[in-house]
C-alpha cells in the first residue's frame, strides 16, 4: 500500500515538473516572437519615415525651382535655421579689366565644312571696384523655407531635422556673383544693374560688359558640358568619389534622418555629407557602417528650362520697373496669333 502511494507521489511530482518545462518553452517562444515582431515594426516605421523624408524633399526641390522661376534667382541657404534667404547687405565685389579685341569675320562654308560665324569686336572696359552686391552669408546651411513659402515642418525630415541646403560655393564671393553671366554664382544674384551701380560711371561700366538684368544667368552660364566650374557640387557613390553620379550641380538638398543629431563617429559616407565641401555621397541604406541619408540635386539645366518658358523684354536703358514677362509667342503683338484654325503661330505681324 505504501509503495502505491509513493508511486503516485512521484508521478504527481513528474507531472508538475513537466508542466513547468512546458511553460518555460512557451514563454521563450513568446519572447522570441515578440522580439521579432518589435524588430519588424521598428524597421517598418523607419522605412515609412524614410519615405516621408523623401516625399518632403521633392516638395522642397519644386518650391526652390518655382521660387527661381518667379523671382529670377535662387535663394541662399539659411544660416541660423530661421527659414530666411540669408544675405549680406554689405557685400562688395569688383570686376577685372576687359582688353579690347578685334572682330573676326565669318568663314564661308566649303564642301567639307559649314559656315563658321564671325565674332564681334570687344571694346576695352576698365576695371571697376567696390560694387555693392548681396552675397550669401553661407554656402551650406538649411533650406530657406520661409522665403520659398513653406513651413519648418515642410522643410524637415521625419525625425524633425531641417534639410541641409548646400549651393554653389561662389555665392559668398561678391566678384563671382557680379561676373554675370559668366559664373555659376550668377544663378543666386538678386541685384539688377539699376540697383547695384552707385554712380553713373559704374553703371556705364557694367552696361559695357553686357551684364544682363535679372535673371543674371542665361544659356551660356556655367556649369556647361566641358566647363563645369570650380565651385559647384557633385554627388558620388562613396566618400572617395570613385564614381560620380551627378556633377555641375547648383544645389544639393540633404536629409540626415534618424541619426541627424549625431555629429561624431559617423561613417565615411555620412561624414562626407556634413563636411561643407563640394562633394556628397548618395549610397544605399546600411546598418554597418550606418547610412540613411537622402539627397536631391538641382542642376543648371532645370533652371534654364524654366527661364526659357517666358520671353522677357529688356530695354536698352536700365528699366524703371522690373522686366515684364510677355505671355504668348508673338514677340511684337504680345500675344498669340492664329491663322485659320491651325493654332498658335509666332509673330505673323512682324
Amino acid at each position: 500500500m505504501n509503495t502505491v502511494i509513493k508511486l503516485r507521489s512521484v508521478r504527481r511530482q513528474f507531472a508538475k515538473g513537466f508542466s513547468l518545462i512546458e511553460l518555460s518553452v512557451v514563454l521563450a517562444i513568446i519572447g522570441v516572437v515578440g522580439a521579432g515582431s518589435m524588430l519588424v515594426y521598428s524597421e517598418q516605421r523607419t522605412h515609412a519615415n524614410w519615405q516621408g523624408s523623401d516625399a518632403k524633399m521633392k516638395v522642397v526641390k519644386q518650391a526652390l525651382i518655382e521660387f527661381a522661376r518667379v523671382n529670377k534667382y535662387m535663394p541662399c541657404p539659411s544660416n541660423v535655421g530661421d527659414g530666411a534667404d540669408a544675405r549680406s547687405p554689405t557685400g562688395m565685389g569688383s570686376l577685372p579689366e576687359i582688353t579690347a579685341s578685334p572682330a573676326i569675320a565669318a568663314t564661308p562654308k566649303t564642301n567639307v565644312s559649314p559656315t563658321l560665324p564671325g565674332v564681334p569686336a570687344v571694346s576695352a572696359v576698365p576695371a571697376v571696384a567696390n560694387i555693392p552686391i548681396e552675397t550669401c552669408l553661407v554656402h551650406t546651411g538649411t533650406v530657406p523655407y520661409a522665403a520659398i513659402g513653406l513651413s519648418r515642418a515642410d522643410a524637415s525630415d521625419n525625425w524633425g531635422n531641417l534639410f541641409i541646403y548646400a549651393v554653389d560655393q561662389g555665392v559668398i564671393n561678391g566678384s563671382l556673383m557680379l561676373d554675370c553671366p559668366n559664373q555659376s554664382a550668377c544663378f543666386f544674384n538678386k541685384d539688377s544693374l539699376s540697383t547695384i551701380a552707385t554712380t553713373a560711371s559704374k553703371l556705364d561700366n557694367l552696361r559695357d560688359r553686357n551684364i544682363p538684368f535679372l535673371p543674371a544667368f542665361n544659356l551660356s552660364t556655367p556649369p556647361l558640358k566641358g566647363a563645369l566650374g570650380a565651385n559647384n557640387l557633385q554627388i558620388c557613390d562613396d566618400a572617395a568619389c570613385s564614381n560620380i553620379q551627378s556633377e555641375g550641380l547648383l544645389a544639393v538638398i540633404l536629409a540626415v534622418n534618424e541619426n541627424g543629431e549625431i555629429t561624431t563617429g559617423l561613417g565615411a559616407a555620412e561624414a562626407e555629407n556634413r563636411d561643407s565641401d563640394t562633394a556628397f555621397v548618395n549610397a544605399a541604406y546600411s546598418e554597418a557602417p550606418y547610412y540613411d541619408d537622402l539627397l536631391l540635386g538641382i542642376s543648371a539645366s532645370e533652371l534654364k528650362v524654366k527661364g526659357e518658358e517666358e520671353v522677357v523684354e529688356l530695354a536698352v536703358a536700365p528699366p524703371a520697373a522690373p522686366p515684364v514677362a510677355i505671355s504668348g509667342n508673338d514677340l511684337q503683338g504680345m500675344g498669340d496669333n492664329s491663322i485659320g484654325t491651325t493654332g498658335t503661330n509666332i509673330g505673323t505681324d512682324i
